[in-house]
């Protein structure tokens, strides 16, 4: 057992090691070197009544689908494809699924074109961003929340209303699966997706102040709206 914990903490030693480099392509030095040391993000903490009904629920111009180990090929596929900025999206998705967290996908013609990762309070968010961890930890009180963890769908498809009708029709089945409540989380600059829930009908409840010094050790503050 001993050996396997080492393994563990070796691999994933190694996938921050590519992280980190990949950051460092991405960024450029000079960028790289300042978010190493220090980065400061702000984030607002949202909220969905999962008993109201949204307009976009009625839409029909995509098919969701809950991921089962049969699909899990065609979302790795879909990962690479889209070109989605993570280092080993396998080990991703079996890291999500084996923390307890689920996956809804959402389909056009028969094609992947996004994504959307939740987890309980019964999941154990180990893989996840520590802003996640957190607000599991601290703010899901109830077996009836949900938090969502990652929402993507591909760019050339964010028109027309489609990211609307995905979000909208997850959170039906979700209630339908006997949740209440979903919280969500926003970069506080990213005014698309700020707007793109406000439409869906989410509601600010917190700010979250979000700390990072060399690269890993993270700091979060939660504060009133």
């Amino acid at each position: 057992m001993s050996f396997l914990k080492k393994d563990w903490h070796l691999d994933k030693a190694v996938e921050r090691l590519k992280q980190t480099y990949k950051s460092y392509k991405s960024l450029g030095f000079i960028n790289f070197i300042t978010h190493a040391f220090y980065l400061k993000q702000e984030a607002l903490l949202l909220i969905k009544d999962l008993n109201e009904l949204s307009p976009y629920e009625s839409l029909n111009n995509l098919q969701i689908h809950s991921l089962h180990e049969s699909k899990k090929g065609d979302l790795l596929k879909f990962y690479n494809l889209a070109n989605i900025s993570i280092v080993n999206p396998e080990l991703l998705i079996e890291n999500y699924l084996n923390d307890g967290c689920k996956c809804f996908f959402a389909t056009k013609r028969n094609q992947i074109i996004g994504f959307l990762w939740w987890g309980d309070k019964q999941s154990d968010f180990k893989n996840c961003l520590p802003i996640l961890r957190h607000i599991q930890k601290k703010i899901l009180k109830k077996n009836d929340d949900v938090l969502g963890i990652d929402f993507f769908i591909l760019p050339e498809e964010r028109g027309d209303q489609r990211a609307l009708e995905f979000y909208a029709k997850v959170c039906r089945k979700l209630n339908n699966l006997g949740y209440k409540h979903i919280f969500g989380t926003v970069l506080s600059n990213n005014r698309a997706a700020r707007w793109t829930y406000n439409l869906l009908g989410l509601t600010i409840i917190k700010k979250v102040t979000i700390i990072r010094l060399l690269i890993y050790k993270t700091f979060i503050r939660v504060t009133d709206a």
